[in-house]
C-alpha cells in the first residue's frame, strides 16, 4: 500500500511537470517564436517589432525562473537537498518583483503598489524566497479584477518575524478548496482572463517557505472580494545584507 501511494505520489508530480513544460514554458516561448519569424521574413519591420522588445525579455525571465524554480523544487523532492541561506534585504527583493510583473499588471488594467518597512532583513534562501513570491503575485495577477489594486506589504509583526503580504480584489476562493491551496491536490482553475496554469505555484511556495522555517496563510472568506496569502519568516542581520 505504501509503495503504491508513493508511485501515485511520483506520477502526479510528473503529470504536473509536464503541465508546466507544456503551458506555462511552451506558450511564450511560442509567442517570441512567432515574433521573430515575422521579423525575419520581412512582415514586420523593426521600428514595429522595438515596442514588443521589453515584452519579450519579461517574457524569458519569466521562463527562466520558472525553469529554474521547477529544477530546484524537483531536487527538494530528493533526500539531502539544503538550503542556500543568507541575509536579503527584504525591500529591495520585493522592488525587483514589481519590475518584472508590472507590464503583467498593466495589461489586465491591474494597478500593482508595494509598501514596505525599512530596514527589513530576512534570513532565508533567496532562490527559494523568489519563487515562492513570484508565484504569490502571479496568482494575485491571474484571479484580480481589472481596474483594482494589488498590494505588496511588508513589515515586522509583535513576534519579530518578517512579513510579506499579497492581497488582491478578486474571485473569492471557495471554502472547500482551501485547505488544498498549499497541496499538490489542487487543480487549475481559471483566472479573471481566461488564464488557464497547472496548480502547482502554491504548493511550491508553501514547500519552499517552509523549508526555510517559515509559515504561509491564507486570508479569503465568501463575504469579501479580496484575498491575502500571508508569508512569514525569520528575520536576518542588518550588517549583513548582501
Amino acid at each position: 500500500m505504501a509503495q503504491k501511494k508513493l508511485v501515485e505520489g511520483l506520477n502526479q508530480q510528473k503529470n504536473k511537470i509536464i503541465s508546466i513544460l507544456s503551458h506555462d514554458v511552451a506558450s511564450p516561448l511560442n509567442s517570441l517564436s512567432g515574433l521573430l519569424h515575422l521579423l525575419a521574413k520581412g512582415q514586420v519591420d523593426e521600428k514595429e517589432f522595438r515596442p514588443f522588445l521589453n515584452q519579450i525579455g519579461d517574457q524569458l525571465k519569466n521562463v527562466s525562473g520558472l525553469l529554474h524554480g521547477l529544477v530546484r523544487w524537483s531536487r527538494s523532492q530528493m533526500e539531502g537537498f539544503v538550503t542556500e541561506k543568507k541575509s536579503i534585504d527584504l525591500p529591495a527583493h520585493l522592488e525587483s518583483h514589481l519590475k518584472l510583473f508590472q507590464p503583467l499588471a498593466t495589461e489586465k488594467n491591474l494597478v500593482l503598489k508595494i509598501k514596505t518597512e525599512s530596514p527589513l532583513v530576512i534570513f532565508a534562501d533567496e532562490e527559494m524566497i523568489r519563487i515562492a513570491i513570484r508565484s504569490l503575485i502571479s496568482n494575485a495577477i491571474k484571479f484580480g479584477i481589472p481596474e483594482t489594486e494589488i498590494l505588496i506589504d511588508s513589515f515586522l509583526n509583535s513576534s519579530g518575524r518578517a512579513v510579506v503580504c499579497v492581497s488582491n480584489k478578486g474571485i473569492p476562493i471557495p471554502e472547500n478548496l482551501r485547505n488544498k491551496l498549499f497541496t499538490y491536490e489542487m487543480s487549475s482553475t481559471e483566472g479573471t482572463a481566461g488564464e488557464r496554469g497547472t496548480g502547482l505555484g502554491l504548493a511550491m511556495a508553501a514547500f519552499f517557505v517552509r523549508f526555510n522555517e517559515g509559515e504561509i496563510f491564507l486570508e479569503s472568506s465568501d463575504d469579501e472580494d479580496q484575498t491575502t496569502f500571508r508569508i512569514e519568516l525569520p528575520v536576518g542581520e542588518i550588517k549583513s545584507v548582501d
